[in-house]
């Protein structure tokens, strides 16, 4: 049973005012229901990759090693399936980063509220996903001198921090 764009009646992808790719939490929750094929309430990567391919997305060894990556870094309990949750945010991540970038991966997938920002919990949970040593409060100390008055940091500070930090 495929899944097309045309079946779900409301908008699917809405582009903020800074062109970031948001989908409707009706068409994330079909599309997982979809991709979920034993019902298990997880999504694995070849349920994953089936339901990418049912919507005619090529899928090579690069595409296919973009997404296992994706799915590391949004797999929070790191059981190697996505929750709905989790599948939400890899979604929001393949939608908004470039393959290969990262960073933008990093970002897309750690920027839980979908803010287009990065918040000190949210800085937190990215760093202790790549092997990064910080505390809460040396990421607090951090946050305060990267955000200044804003409400988190933007992409460029973000992939700026990584450079510094030797992530990237």
């Amino acid at each position: 049973m495929g899944c097309s764009v045309d079946e779900i009646q409301e908008p699917v992808l809405l582009i903020d005012e800074h062109g970031v790719k948001h989908c409707s939490l009706e068409f994330v929750r079909e599309f997982f229901t979809k991709a979920d094929k034993d019902k298990s309430g997880e999504v694995d990567i070849d349920e994953l990759v089936s339901l990418l391919m049912t919507l005619g997305m090529e899928i090579n060894h690069n595409t296919g090693r973009d997404i296992a990556a994706t799915i590391q870094i949004a797999d929070d309990n790191e059981n190697q399936t996505l929750e709905f949750e989790e599948f939400k945010q890899f979604l929001y991540s393949f939608l908004n980063a470039p393959a290969n970038d990262l960073p933008s991966i990093l970002f897309y997938v750690g920027d839980r509220d979908e803010s287009n920002t990065i918040d000190e919990a949210e800085l937190f949970k990215i760093l202790k996903k790549v092997g990064a040593k910080a505390s809460e409060e040396q990421v607090r100390e951090l946050m305060k001198v990267l955000k200044g008055d804003k409400e988190g940091i933007d992409f460029p500070t973000f992939r700026n921090l990584l450079e510094k930090l030797g992530v990237i």
